[in-house]
């Protein structure tokens, strides 16, 4: 099972999890959100929750902050084939600017 996180910077319910068979339809819907972006007034968090390391300093250690649409697809793409061999779960999350991307990121590091 790949668990995925697409998060869209306008969202005003709860943020939307998904759960997927396998890693061709985990990639799918990864690509649909990514094509959903508009990557001149959007930057893109991307990172790797290893659920099972909960307790160590190395709970989010890969993530990617930018706004290319390529470099995020083929780190999103070699993330999400991880996940499907157990080791996480897979989110991205969608803001304004880097300022509030790297904000985000600083509480993702203070929250464990």
């Amino acid at each position: 099972m790949i668990n995925l996180t697409l998060c869209p910077k306008d969202l005003k319910d709860d943020v939307p999890k998904f759960d997927f068979k396998d890693s061709y339809d985990a990639v799918k819907a990864m690509s649909e959100f990514l094509d959903k972006i508009d990557f001149l007034n959007a930057v893109l968090v991307c990172f790797v929750d290893y659920l099972q390391d909960k307790h160590t300093n190395d709970h989010y250690d890969t993530i990617l902050v930018s706004h290319n649409h390529d470099e995020i697809f083929d780190f999103s793409y070699k993330c999400i084939l991880d996940c499907e061999e157990g080791i996480s779960s897979f989110n991205i999350f969608e803001f304004d600017s880097y300022q509030e991307a790297f904000k985000y990121c600083l509480d993702l590091k203070e929250s464990f």
